[in-house]
Formats: C-alpha cells, sequence, structure tokens
C-alpha cells in the first residue's frame, strides 16, 4: 500500500491517541458469503486458484484506492521447495513472507491477468527462501523504508472429512470433543487480512493499526472487496471490476442529479466576452491593467492569423504559455478562429507534452518567449512576435455552436496512458452557469487565474468571469505584456 492509499484513509484516522498495532476485527460482508460460487467456477476452468483469486481481488481495491497501475504488498509462502526431497516430510514450520508487485492497468484482460499471477508465483518459488531484509537490499528503496504497508494470509488447511464429520460425541467426530478454539494474531504491517476460506463463503479476519484506521474505514474495505470477488465473476477486464456498494453507487449518481435549468442563450463563451464594454478593467498584473477592448483587439489580430493558415471549426491548437494577458489573447483567439485550444503546462515532463501534441493532432503550437522543452513536428507561432508584426483586424464571423468542441485536456495517465477529454461549448457554458451561482461574482470582483495551466477552466481558478464584467488578477511569469505594446 503506497501513500494513495494511506491517504485514502487518512479521514478515518483517530486522532486522540497515536496509533497502536493489533486491533482485530473478524468481518464476513454479504458479497463475501457467497461470492465463490460463480467466481470460483471461472477460476476452476481457468485453472486458477483461491490464492490467485484473493491476490488479484486485493490488487485490484488497491489499485483503485491509490489510483496507480502497480502494486505492492506482502503475502504467505509456504517455504517448503518442491525441489528439495523430502521437504513434505520435514517436521517445523517454514512459512515466509515476500512482497508481491503486480501490474493493475485497467485494459488488462481477466483471462490474461489471472494466469499471469500464477505464473509469477511459481517463477518465485526459488526465492522463497529470502528475508525480507535480502529483498529490501536488492531493491532500490533508501533504508528503513518498507517494501509494502500490507499482508494478505490466504489460511486453507486442509481438513481431513472424518475430523469434522458427525454430529454428537457418540459419533466419534474429533470436532466434538474440542469445545472451542481461539487465538489472536499481530503482525508489523499497518494492515492485514488473514482470508479463510469457509465453503461457499470467505472470511475476514483483519488486524490493523488502529491508530492509521478505525472501524468504519475496516468495514468499508472489507464491503469493497466483496464487492470487488463478485464483480469478477463477469468482468472481461480490470477496469471493469467495480468496488461500489449499490448504495454508494447511488448516492454518487444522486449528485449529479438537479433541476433543469436553461442556460445562456449564447452558443459559446466567446459570446458572452464580447458583449463586454470595451473599456472595463479585464486583467490586471504586475505590468498594469489591460482592459476588455486590449484583449478584443489582440484576439482579432491573432485570430486572422490563425485563420490565414488554415484553422478552424475541427482544428485543436496547443498553447504552451505561462499566465499572462498574451495567454488569454491567445485563448479567445482560437475561440475566435472557430478552433479548440489544448492547455500545455510548460512544467510537464517533455515526453508527456510530446505525447499530448501527438495524440490530440494539435495543428499549431502557441508559445510566448519560453523556448519549447519537447519536440515536436507540429508548426509553432510566438503569440508576442505575430502580434507585435500584426495589422489591426475586423473581428471575424463566429460559427461556433454548443456541440462544437471549446477545448481538450489529458488525464494523469495514473492508470495507464492519458487519455484526452473533449469539453464542448455547451458544458463550458454549463459550468459557467453553475459558477456564477456558487460563486456570485459581481461587477469588478477581482477572480484570480490560479489552476493549473493544463487543467482548463476551473470553478476557482480560471473561470471565464469575464462575462461579469470581473478584473482577473494574474500571477505573470512573462516579462512581455500585451497591454504594453499599445
Amino acid at each position: 500500500m503506497d501513500e494513495g492509499a494511506r491517504r485514502s484513509f487518512d479521514r478515518h484516522r483517530p486522532r486522540h491517541r497515536p496509533g497502536r498495532s493489533g486491533r482485530e476485527r473478524t468481518l464476513c460482508p454479504p458479497k463475501l458469503r457467497r461470492p465463490r460460487r460463480d467466481t470460483q467456477a471461472r477460476a476452476r476452468q481457468a485453472g486458477i486458484t483461491t490464492a490467485t483469486l484473493v491476490q488479484a481481488a486485493w490488487a485490484t481495491l488497491l489499485a483503485r484506492y491509490n489510483q496507480a497501475d502497480e502494486q505492492v504488498f506482502a503475502v504467505t509462502v509456504s517455504g517448503r521447495a518442491s525441489e528439495l526431497a523430502g521437504i513434505e516430510d520435514a517436521v517445523g514450520p517454514f512459512v515466509n513472507v515476500l512482497p508481491l508487485r503486480l501490474q493493475t492497468r485497467d485494459t488488462e484482460r481477466l483471462a490474461d491477468w489471472l494466469p499471469a499471477i500464477q505464473a509469477r508465483h511459481a517463477r518465485n518459488d526459488r526465492h522463497n527462501h529470502l528475508s525480507l531484509a535480502d529483498i529490501q537490499a536488492l531493491s532500490a528503496l533508501p533504508p528503513g523504508e518498507r517494501l509494502c504497508d500490507s499482508m494478505l494470509v490466504l489460511q486453507n488447511f486442509p481438513m481431513d472429512e472424518r475430523l469434522i464429520a458427525g454430529s454428537d460425541r457418540r459419533s466419534g467426530s474429533l470436532s466434538d470433543a474440542i469445545e472451542a478454539i481461539d487465538g489472536h494474531q499481530t503482525t508489523s504491517y499497518a494492515l492485514t487480512l488473514f482470508v479463510v476460506p469457509q465453503g461457499d463463503r470467505l472470511e475476514i479476519d483483519v488486524v490493523y493499526d488502529d491508530g492509521r484506521f478505525d472501524d468504519e474505514a475496516i468495514e468499508s474495505l472489507a464491503a469493497h472487496l466483496g464487492e470487488v470477488f463478485a464483480s469478477m465473476a463477469s468482468a472481461q477486464t480490470i477496469g471493469e471490476i467495480d468496488i461500489l456498494r449499490p448504495d454508494e453507487t447511488e448516492a454518487l449518481l444522486a449528485l449529479g442529479k438537479g433541476p433543469d435549468r436553461p442556460l445562456p442563450k449564447v452558443a459559446s463563451v466567446l459570446e458572452l466576452f464580447e458583449d463586454e464594454t470595451p473599456d472595463a478593467p479585464a486583467l490586471y498584473d504586475a505590468s498594469g491593467t489591460t482592459t476588455y477592448g486590449e484583449l478584443e483587439i489582440g484576439g482579432n489580430m491573432l485570430a486572422a492569423r490563425l485563420i490565414e493558415r488554415g484553422l478552424g471549426r475541427g482544428s485543436i491548437v496547443a498553447i504552451h504559455m505561462d499566465r499572462s494577458p498574451l495567454m488569454v489573447v491567445a485563448l479567445l483567439a482560437v475561440m475566435k478562429a472557430g478552433a479548440a485550444w489544448l492547455p500545455l503546462d510548460p512544467s510537464y515532463p517533455p515526453d508527456r507534452l510530446a505525447m499530448m501534441v501527438e495524440d490530440s493532432g494539435a495543428a499549431l503550437i502557441l508559445h510566448d518567449e519560453r523556448a519549447l522543452a519537447f519536440s515536436s513536428g507540429a508548426p509553432r507561432l510566438d503569440v508576442f512576435e505575430t502580434l507585435a508584426s500584426a495589422s489591426l483586424a475586423p473581428r471575424p464571423e463566429s460559427q461556433l455552436a454548443p456541440e462544437d468542441l471549446a477545448y481538450l485536456i489529458y488525464t494523469s495517465g495514473s492508470t495507464g496512458r492519458p487519455k484526452g477529454v473533449r469539453a464542448l461549448h455547451r458544458g463550458l457554458l454549463a459550468r459557467l452557469d453553475w459558477s456564477w451561482r456558487v460563486f456570485p461574482y459581481g461587477p469588478h470582483f477581482p477572480s484570480s487565474i490560479r489552476s493549473p495551466r493544463s487543467s482548463g477552466p476551473s470553478p476557482k481558478g480560471f473561470r471565464w468571469p469575464s462575462s461579469r464584467s470581473t478584473k482577473w488578477p494574474i500571477r505573470s511569469a512573462s516579462p512581455r505584456s500585451w497591454s504594453a505594446m499599445g
């Protein structure tokens, strides 16, 4: 369990005492009472063991909590190497604990993933004698940093049917002579799951550090694990496995429901901007104040150049710029040309920026004086130099429609390759309508531009408050200002 999983439980962290390892709960959520019939039937057809199923389910749950495509947790091994002659007759404990590292990409098919987990165990048998200290020394982790914080133990003990048969003492059953068995288990891990198959159900004995987790978190975790098992019976890929209980799913869906509200009677945000009073202040930064009229002039001049290049509806223009009035001019120009913008954060790794430009099919890269930190075959245009040599241009007639693409942003890529997400003008207008209701901007009320450049407009940052005669304070990193060009 990495830091992502730890953060997911922070809201459950008790605050009144330091952590104490060893609190134990025995749980059997409804979906673990009879999850095995369908899931194990599918597993048996593929030759998958119960241990592999349990490990795959735990890895999937960690993937959802961590939002990562690689999981590491500890597992127990018998320590009895099959190639050692007479090992089955040897007396004494040989059990060892080893870290298991699994890839959990959403696109991975279960039919391929489960056998791969089982095959990895077979390959790892020759290392079962290694201690965690030995493995730690071979890893790239610094001394003192744990390989993992959670452990999974499958207690699948073989039982002689003769020992558990019979219903009274006269039957001679050994189980009748034993009145009670009890025990307490503790480990050095923050979270340990002892999974015990009981016929058609699974019982989970959880030992955890109650300084990091409370009962509510543990019960929720067990319920989610039950949902994972139930979902594995029909899921084709890891991404299709669900962890949410029906009531949680219903609660999340309810968040997206509300009264229907009419949107502004315009086709795009551009129309709202162009209705503003030209002399009203729109932006201010260290270089001074920029009016709506100045932004309009710059947007028209740059849009004319974009249109000359054949850019229009359906085109995507990447914007690789720091926060500044020039960046706002570039956004307006892209909309005026009818195109959509792709925000590029200059602080991102070069490989990621190059991938976004190539994957999106961006026809042009607009940039400021900052040199591009990545290689791309797409043509580029320096916004400052272009405006410095451009002539005044009339406002182009807008052809934008609510269903046109406004901008394209990319996901973080935490579960694999980053994916492009399309945002339409209709959606942007809806977000603006929500923003005006939640954050009631008034005339001349300042709203700072502070959201990540790669995220597009956001409710608390770059929220296009221009349509409410609002000034934008900008923390500009660029020494060249559009307003300074006169």
